[in-house]
C-alpha cells in the first residue's frame, strides 16, 4: 500500500469548531490519516485525538501521513485545510462542511437593548 507524506505548519491557535471541521473532512476519505509532531502521532479521524491541537500541545511544523484508497486526495485536502487557516468560515468552505451559523438579527438586538 502506498503511503503519502507531506510537511505543513499547524496554526498557533485552532478552535474546537475548526478541529471538528478537520475531522469531518478527514472522515470523508477511505484511508488512514496521521498527524505527527514532537514524537506524538494522532489520528486525524478521531475528534478526541485531534483535540490535542486545540490544547496547543502540537503546533508548528508537523508531518501528515496518509495510506489507503483515497490517500493522495486526503493528503492534499488536509494540507490545504491547515494552510488556509484564515478563519472558520474559509476553512468550512474549503472543507466542504456546512455548519449552522448563529445569527442575531439587528432588529431584535436593537429592540432588546432599548429596554
Amino acid at each position: 500500500m502506498t503511503e503519502y507524506v507531506t510537511a505543513c505548519q499547524i496554526p498557533s491557535k485552532i478552535s474546537l469548531l475548526e478541529v471538528i471541521r478537520f475531522v469531518e473532512k478527514a472522515d470523508q476519505y477511505d484511508c488512514y490519516i496521521v498527524i505527527e509532531a514532537n514524537r506524538i502521532s494522532i489520528n486525524a479521524k478521531s475528534l478526541l485525538s485531534m483535540c490535542v491541537l486545540v490544547s496547543g500541545i502540537i503546533k508548528g511544523p508537523v508531518t501528515i501521513r496518509t495510506s489507503g484508497v483515497d490517500a493522495k486526495k486526503a493528503l492534499v485536502a488536509m494540507e490545504r485545510l491547515f494552510s488556509l487557516h484564515l478563519g472558520s468560515e474559509q476553512i468550512g468552505a474549503a472543507a466542504g462542511v456546512d455548519l449552522p451559523r448563529t445569527e442575531i438579527s439587528a432588529k431584535r438586538f436593537s429592540a432588546s437593548s432599548d429596554q
